[in-house]
């Protein structure tokens, strides 16, 4: 048994990129990122079983799995262990195509950098494979003349001139492929797949992205293959350490942990594709894929608490887009300034903060006078600068640096920013408004009022399985309680949650 060696960012890139003959193995985790913005497996696992055990009799039953209590009905690290598909094969037998109802997102073709670098990365091998277990069809969409996919079967393996992308559990461009995955769910992967993964992975150096190593059909292939090396990227050590599988493919290779995929791509991208020849065939958009890095790098360090990084990497984002303005959409720019207007937020600086938006709100009314482009996108983002600005302005007027008086101005864009809500079908803005509401009404000493708030976005929070919501209702709930002096009450939910 050995023990994985973990590198910081650049020492580990540097290592990854000796590697001439690397192969790629990917899961759900790269397509989480901006602009795919797909659920990890993890995520949708979690809210397909919050879905069907929404009725009242059975909510202990998700109580009883992801609750904080000690006792739970099945340990974590085995729950972990139920993989996705198996999911999804229980409920096919139960309700049949109807599942793919509920899949749609998956109908996606908004690749992110992170297919784009994998890609690269791998046309400069001789194997020009990638193995994925991912149904969505970003890959494709990123190249679709570059990229081939295959499932199913492998006589057309290897396409020549071509990155060669194995989907080991189907693709939602053929549901039937999917089908066959969820069918054979607990009898592994099929005969001529499992040949292959031991041939073609034996003695390999290969590195795995946004994979959990959770399924029954692959993971024990994965742990008696050989490999010359082991590369993974984590989110951290927490999810190694309580990750069996993971530890056990680990601890049999010769193997190298990096953390952060958002960092370790953002450094790929500065030490590879921006030295890289003309003749690539995305080359025209280089500069676009740094600065959608840009924005990456400037959210993870946002997510880490460090708002003096992640204000520097927005405005890296937003100058770029300057640059680039006969060319980028103003929609882009204007996102990109409201980003660096929350970063004061979450800084504190107010002012700073205020000043940007107002003058926000106010250039986006003109584009939109002005414009024909992108109009819904804009009344969202109008609506979007408007709930920011409450924001501002409430949390002013709690540190006694604005008047109370403002409060039915601020109630006003919040009622607005919950009817911009309705007519997009957007209930997570609608639900964004009323605990926002909620607030006003706390100061205005009408408790009852922004109870009724909370517990309707509650509801909302707990049914669609959205813990950080749920976090921040329940924080207002509680603020309310200590309102009212109901201090011991206010103890008892923070204790509960």
């Amino acid at each position: 048994m050995m023990e994985y060696k973990v590198l910081e960012t650049i020492p580990f890139v540097s290592a990854l990129l000796e590697e001439n003959e690397i192969v790629f193995f990917v899961g759900s985790g790269i397509s989480m990122w901006d602009p795919s913005n797909l659920p990890t497996g993890y995520e949708l696992k979690r809210n397909l079983f919050k879905g069907i055990t929404s009725h009242k009799d059975l909510s202990v039953y998700f109580d009883g799995i992801y609750g904080n209590n000690v006792n739970n009905l099945i340990p974590n690290e085995q729950w972990q262990k139920v993989p996705l598909e198996g999911m999804f094969g229980a409920i096919y037998a139960e309700i049949g195509d109807r599942l793919f109802d509920g899949l749609t997102f998956f109908d996606n073709n908004k690749y992110n950098p992170i297919h784009k670098m994998l890609i690269f990365l791998t046309d400069k091998t001789t194997h020009k494979t990638i193995f994925t277990t991912n149904f969505d069809l970003l890959f494709e969409a990123c190249l679709p003349r570059t990229v081939k996919p295959i499932f199913n079967t492998l006589k057309d393996y290897p396409a020549l001139n071509k990155i060669n992308l194995i989907k080991l559990h189907g693709s939602y461009s053929d549901k039937s492929s999917i089908i066959m995955t969820l069918e054979r769910e607990g009898t592994g992967l099929p005969v001529f797949l499992q040949t292959f993964l031991k041939s073609f992975l034996s003695g390999k150096v290969i590195c795995f992205i946004g994979y959990s190593a959770s399924e029954f059909d692959i993971v024990p292939l994965l742990s008696n293959i050989p490999f010359s090396k082991v590369y993974w990227i984590e989110k951290d050590e927490k999810a190694i350490r309580d990750n069996p599988s993971m530890l056990k493919i680990l601890e049999k290779n010769n193997s190298f942990v990096g953390f952060d995929m958002r960092l370790i791509f953002q450094e790929l991208y500065s030490r590879k594709v921006s030295r890289s020849s003309t003749s690539l065939p995305w080359s025209h958009i280089n500069s676009a894929l740094s600065n959608i890095l840009n924005f990456e790098i400037a959210e993870t360090y946002k997510e880490k608490g460090d708002y003096c990084k992640s204000k520097k990497y927005y405005l890296y984002y937003y100058k770029n887009l300057i640059k680039e303005q006969s060319k980028i959409s103003t929609i882009r720019i204007l996102q990109a300034k409201r980003e660096i207007a929350k970063i004061h937020v979450l800084r504190h600086e107010f002012n700073k903060a205020e000043s940007m938006l107002q003058d926000l709100i106010g250039n986006i009314g003109h584009v939109l006078t002005h414009e024909d482009n992108n109009p819904s996108q804009l009344k969202s983002l109008l609506a979007d600068c408007r709930k920011n600005y409450a924001m501002v302005r409430l949390a002013k007027i709690q540190k006694g640096i604005a008047s109370e008086q403002e409060l039915e101005q601020i109630e006003k864009l919040l009622k607005e920013l919950y009817e911009n809500g309705i007519s997009e079908g957007n209930i997570d803005k609608q639900a964004e408004a009323k605990r926002f509401l909620a607030r006003c009404k706390r100061i205005e000493r009408k408790h009852e009022e922004a109870y009724r708030l909370l517990e309707e976005v509650l509801e909302y929070f707990q049914f669609i399985g959205r813990t950080m919501g749920e976090i921040n209702t329940l924080r207002e709930y509680a603020n309310n309680l200590m309102m009212e002096k109901k201090f011991w009450k206010a103890i008892e939910l923070h204790k509960k949650y």
